[in-house]
């Protein structure tokens, strides 16, 4: 499960589209993580400037997009000081409010998410090969599949169960010497182990290599 608690939250909701909500969380934030049982994390968020945008259809969210630029969040798992952010944008859309296919069948998609950051910096990285900078991280993706009624970690467990899969439409990452372009479809196995088929674009492999010896990642014979 999670929480998340901030002193001020301002919403607005726009008078000649009352299904678009868009909020806004100036203040510092505590978000608090519980994964699959284990212990509680906390982090703590202070940005520059962080704002969500609902659209509604029918009373349900149909729609959510999240823009957080500058700042920074700090504990939990990251150990080794705050990561400075540049701007992560997180975008999801419910597959449902897509056009029918020409040939009238729904479409599997259950919902399209795309997630960019760009120019993240964490100290923890600074003696890896790839460095503390992250210049880009983006995807697009495509989860098809059915809705499951559980929720948490059982319920993307009953999603596999019943064929659910990752369309992975493009993803990019730019860090360091890493120059890393790829698609392709993912699912997760009986031992929650991703698995699938994906075409890649790799620059940077040299780079990559030496950074990892000169780290002491990997053996130089």
């Amino acid at each position: 499960g999670w929480q998340w608690h901030s002193t001020l939250l301002i919403g607005n909701i726009l008078p000649y589209n009352t299904n678009h909500i868009i909020l806004g969380a100036p203040q510092p934030q505590d978000i608090s993580l519980r994964i699959n049982g284990g212990a509680l994390e906390q982090y703590q968020l202070a940005p520059q400037r962080a704002q969500a945008s609902l659209k509604l259809k029918r009373g349900k969210l149909a729609r959510m997009d999240l823009d957080i630029e500058g700042g920074t969040v700090n504990g939990g798992r990251f150990k080794a000081g705050a990561v400075a952010l540049g701007r992560i944008q997180v975008h999801t859309r419910d597959a449902k409010n897509a056009e029918v296919a020409t040939d009238g069948q729904q479409s599997p998609t259950l919902f399209d998410i795309s997630l960019k950051l760009e120019n993240l910096d964490y100290p923890g990285f600074a003696n890896s090969a790839l460095g503390q900078h992250i210049a880009r991280l983006a995807l697009t993706a495509a989860v098809e599949g059915a809705w499951p009624t559980e929720k948490g970690v059982a319920g993307i467990r009953q999603w596999r169960d019943a064929g659910g899969v990752l369309q992975l439409k493009a993803a990019e990452i730019d860090w360091g010497p890493l120059k890393l372009k790829a698609a392709g479809t993912m699912a997760m196995d009986a031992q929650d182990r991703l698995i699938g088929s994906l075409t890649a674009d790799l620059m940077g492999y040299e780079e990559l290599i030496k950074g990892l010896q000169g780290a002491g990642q990997l053996n130089k014979d």
